[in-house]
């Protein structure tokens, strides 16, 4: 006969000695995190691999850091003020990443670890950059992505086999069906409708269906009603042109756009970017302003943040295709466009120098056509790449 074992309750008097203990516990990983003591554990840790493998939350960073005292940073990270000036004056994609750019000129930058970085950052008592970007979380991530590179790398050689290893990726864990973001008839605003036909019908929905060209489209708020204006000449078909999908950024807090970017926005307009085959900005001074970290105008915060960082990434597929300009198509708003079109930002700027009036018709209907003749041949080309 079997005995039946029990799991022996605690007594009464044991009750309170568990909850204290419990509550010490909690209290100890309170102050810890308050006094950000998990930093002296990121010293090992590399800060120019953390940012490739982090890209997106780095990128967050900087663009906070722009609008704090990086300045701060950039001196004690060992910048003299000629280095300083040289980064308010002449970046393009923002100072902090101009920091980064003169440490690595420097050689500076592959000696740096992310500990240095964060300490730096409690040592000026910035402690909102160390709550609003998720630093924990990356670490956790890398330690984890690291350890996984370790033990691939022990099997591999256990068994007398070479493994080599796919670039780096990251993930996305984003909410809404990916294709309605750069497939809606509407520039962003899905409505419930919409959303509940490509989540029930995914093969017979509007998501799939072929557009000429799709689009990110970015403006300023002194540029929103021409932009406008424009992306629904896109996206309205004359003649025998098919239509243009348009994706804009700023929608209605219930859009399964505005959902996404509440959620994830860095990631978000990575992925979109990535899936779009053009980015349509609309040139104006508060643009220009904007992507150079000069708008004061604190209403418009948020909308600088998500139009600095897509033209980053304008900047850095620019770059890694030694200069050519595969992606961006630029509009001008008709109001500044002189001002605009002197701007040294915008002269000899391989991105934003050839640009059409987005007042004129006729002009936006040559670049829907340029941009439907583009997005056609770059998907034979990868026709052709995945046949051979």
């Amino acid at each position: 006969m079997q005995k039946m074992t029990m799991a022996k309750q605690p007594s009464d008097g044991a009750v309170p000695l568990i909850k204290e203990l419990r509550e010490d516990v909690l209290r100890i990983k309170q102050k810890r995190d308050v006094n950000y003591d998990w930093i002296t554990e990121t010293f090992d840790i590399n800060f120019c691999d953390f940012r490739k493998k982090n890209y997106e939350e780095i990128c967050g960073f900087e663009l906070y850091m722009d609008l704090s005292q990086w300045d701060l940073l950039a001196n004690g990270l060992g910048l003299n003020a000629d280095e300083i000036m040289w980064c308010r004056q002449y970046h393009k994609a923002g100072p902090t990443q101009e920091v980064f750019n003169l440490l690595a000129k420097k050689r500076k930058l592959e000696e740096l670890t992310l500990g240095d970085i964060l300490s730096l950052l409690k040592k000026l008592k910035l402690t909102s950059l160390l709550t609003r970007v998720k630093w924990q979380d990356c670490i956790g991530q890398y330690r984890a992505s690291a350890s996984k590179v370790n033990q691939s790398s022990g099997h591999s050689i256990s068994n007398g086999v070479a493994w080599s290893h796919g670039p780096d990726s990251f993930t996305l864990s984003i909410l809404q069906v990916p294709e309605i973001l750069v497939t809606s008839e509407n520039g962003g605003f899905a409505s419930a409708s919409e959303i509940n036909s490509v989540c029930h019908e995914p093969l017979k929905s509007k998501a799939k269906k072929k557009f000429g060209a799709r689009i990110i489209m970015i403006f300023a708020s002194d540029a929103r009603e021409e932009a406008l204006k424009a992306a629904h000449q896109l996206k309205t078909p004359q003649g025998s042109r098919r239509e243009i999908g348009v994706l804009i950024l700023t929608s209605t807090p219930s859009s399964e756009v505005s959902n996404a970017l509440l959620h994830d926005p860095w990631n978000s307009i990575h992925k979109w970017f990535k899936e779009v085959d053009f980015v349509v900005p609309v040139l104006s001074k508060q643009l220009l302003c904007q992507i150079q970290v000069r708008d004061s105008d604190p209403s418009t915060l948020q909308e600088m943040q998500y139009n600095r960082f897509v033209y980053r990434l304008l900047l850095d597929d620019y770059v890694s295709n030694m200069s050519k300009n595969y992606k961006c198509r630029a509009l001008c708003s008709h109001d500044s466009m002189s001002e605009v079109r002197k701007s040294e930002v915008v002269k000899a700027n391989g991105l934003l120098e050839m640009n059409w009036d987005c007042s004129s018709e006729e002009e936006v209907q040559t670049l829907a056509e340029i941009l439907i003749s583009g997005a056609k041949e770059r998907r034979r080309h990868r026709r052709e790449n995945a046949v051979h």
